[in-house]
């Protein structure tokens, strides 16, 4: 695969700003480097058996059984008539599904790990199966393409993450985001070192891409295209989503390792 040496530089935005409407300049299967080592790895089409498995798992994802945070609001699309002023508006919606654990939240008074509501038995059986595989053949996908980067997110892993704190053989937890964008932030509850796989499914939208202002990286982001990288180091956003059509989305489904080490032990995960 190419090499892509990620050089630093002074971007100006400010950590919770959003970014506005950036075009990628990353759309090609490389490494990412930085001074020369490994720190993540994009392709923008996944392997054909991890394709499958996306289709399952986002397809399973917008199944009202799955358990989710919701919200709607009202979007503008296409152009707007130069004679009446007017444009067409319909609802967008946004939500995020969860598995694995989520980290204690005392502020929250949830003082203790906590398991998605899915894993309760009967409710989302095929969605954690598609996600627990997705994630497993996404990390051997980089296991065989880029070793030196999978054994990184390992020894990461085993430094500080409980093994019973496993979903997808290689990491605590997920999440699938519809239609959302995110301001300027960094993972810091994540692993030091360890890998987040982003893995996106889109139909009918524009906009959506991961940006890395730290090094001026904008990643397109299309249709089954897959970033692989370590969330806890630089900061970073999701920049504007726009669907063209009514139910058009941007689904991204990420897998991420929480430093669990830091937690009284909990029960097992139940995959």
């Amino acid at each position: 695969m190419r090499v892509l040496e990620l050089q630093g530089r002074d971007h100006g935005y400010k950590k919770g700003e959003s970014l506005p409407d950036l075009k990628p300049n990353v759309d090609f299967d490389c490494v990412l480097s930085v001074k020369g080592h490994p720190v993540g790895a994009y392709w923008q089409q996944a392997p054909a058996s991890l394709q499958a498995l996306a289709e399952i798992a986002d397809s399973e994802m917008r199944r009202d059984k799955v358990p989710r945070d919701t919200m709607e609001r009202i979007v503008f699309i296409g152009p707007t008539d130069p004679e009446t002023g007017w444009r067409k508006k319909i609802r967008l919606y946004q939500y995020s599904a969860r598995l694995g654990c989520s980290a204690p939240r005392h502020h929250m008074r949830h003082p203790n790990a906590r398991l998605s509501p899915a894993h309760k038995p009967g409710v989302a059986p095929d969605f954690i199966k598609a996600m627990s595989l997705l994630g497993k053949g996404a990390m051997e996908h980089v296991r065989d393409e880029v070793p030196a980067l999978f054994e990184t997110h390992q020894i990461a892993r085993e430094a500080h993450c409980h093994k019973q704190y496993t979903f997808g053989s290689y990491f605590t937890s997920t999440i699938s985001n519809s239609n959302i964008s995110a301001a300027l932030h960094r993972d810091r509850m994540n692993a030091p070192g360890a890998l987040n796989v982003i893995y996106v499914k889109r139909w009918q939208s524009a906009g959506g891409c991961l940006a890395v202002p730290a090094y001026d990286a904008l990643f397109d982001q299309p249709d089954h295209s897959m970033l692989v990288y370590p969330a806890s180091r630089d900061d970073h956003a999701v920049t504007p989503i726009h669907p063209l059509r009514t139910g058009g989305y941007r689904n991204a489904h990420v897998f991420y390792s929480l430093r669990t080490t830091a937690w009284p032990k909990q029960p097992t995960i139940k995959k």
